[in-house]
């Protein structure tokens, strides 16, 4: 931020030079000559351009968000899964919204980018959330159809206990999370995915 006060005073100090020869010259009586006029606009506009090329060369970044992180835990490991599309917006310190989204295409086609998880059928797998969320939604594909989307036939998926689910090697899984406000006032959703393959 120091970058950003050094082009503000630069900018007031101009400013400043420019009002005092205003001045000097109604004090004088003497019309400003139209060359000195349009030189202090060209140079005002010279300045909010800097000021703005000052402010990109700071660095001045706001600050990344983007839905919960998901856990996945089972008995004797845990892993995080990968997080697809999701749009997001919460409240920055000045309760000023950030928002973002991201595009990552359907859980089928993400490919070498979905977490792997090392289990067996039966394994029971919860899902944690850093803040929970209002809404979950599970579906699962036989992990053949995974960059074969239009030929795809979702399987459903029944959780136990809100954040519990069966295990089954040989798929893709999806979770969908929905998030109403409840937490910090942020709202959004996010589709995250996971594969339990049948070759470890």
């Amino acid at each position: 931020m120091e970058k950003w006060y050094i082009a503000l005073i630069l900018v007031v100090a101009v400013l400043r030079g420019i009002w005092e020869v205003a001045r000097l010259f109604r004090k004088s009586n003497t019309p400003l000559p139209r060359a000195v006029a349009w030189s202090a606009v060209g140079l005002m506009i010279v300045l909010v351009v800097g000021v703005l090329s000052m402010v990109l060369w700071a660095g001045i970044t706001f600050p990344e968000v983007h839905p919960p992180n998901l856990t996945l835990s089972w008995e004797g490991g845990s892993a995080q899964a990968w997080l697809g599309t999701y749009t997001w917006s919460q409240p920055d310190d000045t309760r000023f919204p950030v928002t973002s989204s991201q595009d990552s295409g359907h859980v089928l086609a993400a490919g070498s980018f979905l977490t792997r998880l090392p289990v067996q059928t039966g394994t029971r797998l919860t899902l944690t959330f850093d803040q929970a969320p209002d809404q979950i939604a599970v579906k699962r594909w036989p992990e053949e159809y995974l960059g074969r989307l239009s030929e795809a036939r979702v399987w459903p998926v029944e959780l136990e206990e809100g954040n519990v689910l069966s295990l089954e090697v040989g798929m893709v899984y999806e979770v969908f999370a929905v998030w109403e406000g409840a937490w910090k006032d942020s709202t959004g959703n996010g589709h995250y995915g996971f594969q339990v393959p049948a070759t470890p």
